[in-house]
């Protein structure tokens, strides 16, 4: 009985062994599943994530090549293209880049922004319905909720402002004078691309650069608002700052902007240093585009609406010479450029169906064709050369031709060579002393101003000197090509059109705010005296626009009345002004008691009309529009003693006691250092009996 039980113990502790090992035996098989299932999703996640890098980077490409394509075939149609010239150079490198390309951008500008008043009185924010401005094609940019009346990407003068400002709408609304600072948006390949911009960016000040990680795009936003300034001009329709207050912000608004452009300059140094490596396989192209040089140049010309869509068909075949950029041609078209083995390919019949067959058919239908440029524009960098850049390359490059030379140890406006000059259209008038002295003098002259005019793109070049500063304000400006040309010129500001002979007449651009201001004057209905009404300065706005009934133009000088003439002749005004040729002070005999308004737009004093002005006033007064030029320490003074002498005039003209007010002073522009150009609205009225 013992031996049995111990039997049975045995073989029962046998049993437990065994299930024991077979329980371990089944741990270790799962865990070996488990492990096999792991790997098999690792290896799936793998697959997966490079899946989705593959995708992400073929969508970059994607993008990227939209965005080029659209820049290159004229989608942004200003001048400047689809990047600001300051920072053009930097966006065309960046883009060059494999990792990167720019999808917006501004260099920084200096604008004065306007926005209505709504019913509930408050203004429209900036940005509802606003497309941002793209170019100074235009000057004025609109948008539903408000306009841009100035947007530079450049330094602005107070002539700019007040320019600008004498286009604000009629109604009532609120301005601002920015600048804001240069701002850029790029679309990056990966993380880790965006990681080293963003830092290259912060490296260089922008400090306010951040990363955007949306399901499809990384966005690296470039920024700062250190810059940032801004500062209301206009509430209500109405100037609530003085002529100098703006002067004062555009000089701080310059400053800004000459920082912001340091700032962004720093940027591209740090982005070359850092990011901006020559890319690989440099050698190899340029060596291959000198072994092609004979077969380079072949475009399809075509209109600009389908430009996109055949360069575009061009790629997907792999017909396009990505070597080249678009090529604006004269007629309008667009030239985009091809490989030469394509030119077969194009002469096939049209009943061919590939990629091409939409090209061969517009080639048959006369709406592109086949034209080999010259020059085509390499793609890649291209540094936008200066106006200014231009003329010193061109009147260097005759020196060198006619054995001279700059003369040393002077600056290039020291040697006559202007920085600055105004335009008329085709017609450029430099600054008084261009190209006066040695060595100019040593070349042939219709050589050296042919020069600048091919460098200039003008067809006619004239040169300023002093303007007399006698009641006929006679222009000595000397037209220099071409040799006996006509110097007939024309300018339409605020709507209206002046034509002038710029050699026998001054035009002045710095009265432009003054008027637009007539133009807003309550004179319909009104007989109106301009005792010095020139070429129709003040006259073809209180004519055109303020609508007044009749109007008598005094001017002495022949010149000024020949161009006045005209002008009203052009404006269609021509029936309503009386044009008195002389000296005012005779030839308004007639017109004594006639005036509801008189203008003395003469400087630097019309006080020698005044007398005149008073005369001409009805029995029941009116208004006069007094400029003068005073020193800022003197406006009180004068503006009281302007008051007095009125007074005095009319009582020795025998019209009994008369009171006149000084209404409001217009800050026309700065004459000299702390001398302004005034215009006083004074009302002279009969005073009541008691008063």
């Amino acid at each position: 009985g013992g031996g049995a039980a111990w039997w049975g113990r045995k073989h029962e502790g046998g049993d437990e062994e065994a299930r024991d090992m077979r329980r371990q035996a089944a741990s270790l098989i799962f865990l070996l599943l488990l492990w096999g299932l792991r790997e098999a999703v690792a290896n799936r996640e793998s697959v997966k994530t490079v899946m989705a890098a593959i995708a992400a980077d073929e969508r970059f490409e994607r993008r990227k090549d939209a965005l080029l394509e659209a820049i290159s075939c004229g989608a942004d149609r200003s001048k400047k293209g689809s990047f600001d010239a300051p920072i053009q150079e930097m966006l065309e490198e960046l883009n060059q880049h494999p990792d990167y390309v720019s999808t917006s951008s501004c260099s920084g500008r200096v604008a004065i922004f306007w926005e209505p008043v709504t019913e509930t009185g408050k203004g429209v924010e900036e940005g509802e319905g606003l497309e941002e401005p793209e170019d100074q094609k235009e000057q004025k940019k609109r948008c539903k909720g408000g306009q841009w009346l100035l947007c530079k990407h450049a330094h602005v003068t107070i002539e700019d402002v007040q320019q600008a400002l004498a286009l604000r709408p009629a109604e009532k609304g609120t301005a601002y004078f920015k600048h804001e600072p240069f701002i850029l948006h790029v679309q990056c390949k990966s993380l880790e691309a965006a990681t080293r911009l963003m830092e290259a960016a912060r490296d260089a000040g922008f400090r306010e650069s951040g990363i955007s990680v949306g399901r499809k795009h990384v966005i690296v936003g470039v920024r700062t608002s250190a810059l940032r300034m801004e500062a209301p001009i206009l509430v209500d329709g109405e100037l609530v700052v003085s002529g100098e207050y703006l002067a004062i912000l555009a000089g701080i608004a310059n400053e800004k902007f000459t920082k912001n452009k340091e700032k962004s300059d720093n940027l591209h140094r740090i982005l070359r240093k850092s990011i901006l490596s020559p890319p690989t396989g440099c050698e190899e192209n340029d060596k291959r585009a000198q072994d092609d040089d004979d077969d380079d140049g072949w475009t399809i010309a075509c209109n600009p609406n389908i430009c996109e869509e055949i360069r575009k068909i061009l790629c997907k075949s792999g017909d396009l010479e990505t070597r080249y950029r678009n090529s604006k041609l004269e007629d309008g078209k667009v030239a985009v450029p091809l490989r030469r083995e394509a030119l077969e390919k194009l002469k096939e019949s049209t009943d061919v169906d590939d990629e091409l067959n939409f090209i061969r058919s517009q080639i048959k239908h006369g709406n592109c064709c086949l034209v080999k440029v010259d020059n085509l524009p390499v793609a890649g960098k291209q540094i936008k050369r200066s106006p200014h850049a231009l003329l010193v390359e061109a009147v260097k490059q005759l020196l060198t031709a006619n054995g001279h030379a700059m003369p040393e140890g002077k600056t290039l406006e020291q040697a006559g060579v202007p920085r600055h000059w105004e335009e008329f259209g085709d017609l450029i008038l430099l600054p008084e002393g261009s190209f006066q002295s040695s060595p100019w003098d040593l070349i042939a002259p219709d050589a050296l101003w042919s020069a600048v005019a091919r460098a200039l793109s003008a067809k006619r070049v004239a040169v300023k000197a002093e303007v007399d500063e006698g009641r006929m304000r006679q222009s000595h400006v000397t037209l220099k090509f071409p040799p006996g040309g006509d110097s007939w010129v024309q300018v339409t500001q605020n709507g209206i059109t002046y034509s002038l002979d710029i050699c026998r007449v001054m035009f002045s651009r710095g009265n432009v705010n003054e008027r637009a201001r007539m133009g807003t004057i309550a004179a319909a209905g009104e007989t109106v005296v301009d005792l010095y009404a020139g070429i129709g300065y003040f006259t073809l706005p209180l004519l055109v626009q303020a609508k007044c009934s009749k109007l008598f133009a005094c001017e002495i000088n022949p010149d000024s009345v020949e161009a006045l003439q005209r002008n009203l002749l052009a404006n269609r005004v021509a029936d309503r002004c009386h044009v008195l040729l002389g000296d005012n002070r005779e030839t308004t005999s007639l017109l004594d008691r006639s005036a509801h308004r008189v203008l003395l737009g003469l400087l630097p004093s019309s006080e020698q009309g005044w007398p005149v002005a008073v005369r001409c006033l009805r029995d029941d007064g009116g208004w006069l529009h007094v400029h003068e030029n005073v020193a800022e320490a003197d406006e009180a003074t004068w503006l009281r003693q302007l008051e007095e002498e009125l007074e005095k005039i009319a009582r020795r003209q025998g019209r009994g006691e008369w009171r006149a007010r000084v209404e409001h002073v217009e800050h026309v522009k700065t004459y000299a250092p702390r001398v302004w150009h005034l215009v006083a609205d004074v009302e002279m009225r009969p005073r009541e009996e008691g008063s």
